[in-house]
């Protein structure tokens, strides 16, 4: 005699029926005719088969999520002929870090047993695991800044790169030395230090920050200079000004030249020198282009000056000289005042007696002797002859030429000559 139940599900205590199987054998010489047999059921009970599912111990770097890419297994129990277990997943307690082996792995209840029972069949225990999440690489980089010297800047800017999942910082705390009004342009980049991630929707303690530094360039500060309220702009010039330059020609190099004699002195005055035609001389008086050389009365020879643009002739009375624009020398006895000339250009003068009237310059006049000392014409000196009659007298003199100028002097006697 056999017997089994009805049904293999789990119907509840003693919901589940018993039934003898019609296999036995009854033997009565007869076949069993001489028997009348009922087979009679019997309630019995099925109770769920115990099945546990663990989740597979996990590790992995910090993502923002709780997810796991293991699979659970079945540990305690077994899934019978005709059943199915399918869908098992599993994932994090949290998302967070929580040191070795301190994350929660458990058994996602999303999982299919199939069984004809609804599952029923099975009493299913969700094992954990423990697992590990490591924290993600965050890198925190200060942004470049620039100010102007002189200003005080305050710091703000920053960029990330790891955060995980959409997940933001709200600060970042920065410091540099550069930031201050004092600072010097010299120092120049200065180090933007970053620390201190905060705020947002991230966690610090699941990231590893690398901060980076930026550089604080300080620049120079411009310094506006006010224009004057009575100076125009250019905009203001209507036509705007027009400047040209035109190059003059070159100037000869300066001659030196000094002259010492015994018995007198002569002293050449300075020629500045442009333009000039020719002088006169008549008896012993000479009238000068445009040089004034010197005069001498006696021994003593007293030196004209040339400086200037133009002059007009002047006239003589007696031993005195009226210029125009030019003044000659004069003489009273032995002594000789020596006059100024204005000119680049002249022309020539007149000699009436021993009075030199001049054009824009005056050679040199005597008195007891007669000097001649050549005239300027176009911007050189000719030489000419010097002859003086000296009274008993030692004097030294040195004469100067502006560009162009050249002169030679000779007198009676000894007399030594150096030039330059």
């Amino acid at each position: 005699l056999t017997q089994s139940f009805a049904s293999k599900n789990v119907k509840g205590m003693g919901g589940s029926t018993l039934n003898v199987a019609t296999g036995y054998t009854l033997s009565d010489t007869n076949d069993g005719g001489n028997y009348n047999i009922t087979l009679a059921t019997a309630s019995g009970t099925i109770t769920p088969a115990p099945l546990t599912i663990t989740a597979t111990t996990d590790s992995r770097q910090y993502d923002g999520t709780t997810a796991s890419t293991l699979t659970p297994t079945v540990t305690v129990g077994t899934v019978f002929s005709g059943d199915s277990l399918s869908g098992l997943t599993q994932s994090f307690g949290s998302k967070n870090v929580m040191g070795a082996n301190g994350s929660t792995l458990n058994v996602a209840t999303g999982y299919t047993l199939s069984d004809t029972n609804g599952g029923s069949n099975y009493t299913v225990t969700l094992a954990t695991a423990s697992g590990t999440i490591t924290p993600a690489a965050l890198s925190v980089t200060a942004s470049d800044a620039t100010k102007t010297y002189g200003l005080t800047l305050v710091l703000s800017g920053f960029t990330s790169s790891g955060l995980q999942n959409g997940e933001t910082i709200g600060d970042v705390t920065l410091t540099s030395a550069g930031t201050a009004a004092s600072v010097n342009v010299a120092g120049s980049p200065y180090a933007i230090i970053p620390s201190s991630a905060n705020g947002g929707t991230f966690s610090v303690d699941n990231y590893t920050i690398n901060y980076k530094n930026g550089n604080l360039i300080v620049s120079p500060a411009v310094i506006n200079s006010p224009v004057p309220s009575n100076v125009l702009p250019q905009s203001a010039l209507t036509p705007p000004p027009t400047i040209s330059l035109t190059a003059g020609p070159i100037q000869p190099p300066v001659l030196i030249q000094s002259s010492t004699r015994t018995g007198s002195t002569s002293v050449f005055g300075s020629v500045t020198v442009g333009t000039s035609t020719g002088g006169t001389t008549s008896s012993s008086t000479t009238t000068a282009g445009t040089s004034l050389v010197n005069t001498s009365s006696g021994g003593t020879t007293t030196a004209g000056s040339v400086t200037g643009d133009a002059s007009a002739g002047g006239t003589t009375s007696g031993s005195t000289t009226t210029a125009g624009t030019s003044l000659v020398n004069t003489s009273s006895g032995v002594t000789t005042t020596p006059g100024s000339v204005t000119g680049d250009t002249s022309a020539g003068g007149t000699t009436s007696g021993s009075a030199t009237t001049a054009g824009t310059s005056l050679v040199n006049t005597s008195s007891g002797g007669t000097t001649t000392d050549g005239s300027v014409i176009g911007g050189k000196a000719a030489p000419a002859a010097l002859t003086e009659t000296a009274t008993s007298n030692t004097s030294t003199a040195t004469a100067t030429t502006q560009p162009t100028a050249s002169s030679t002097t000779s007198t009676t006697g000894a007399s030594t000559e150096t030039s330059r």
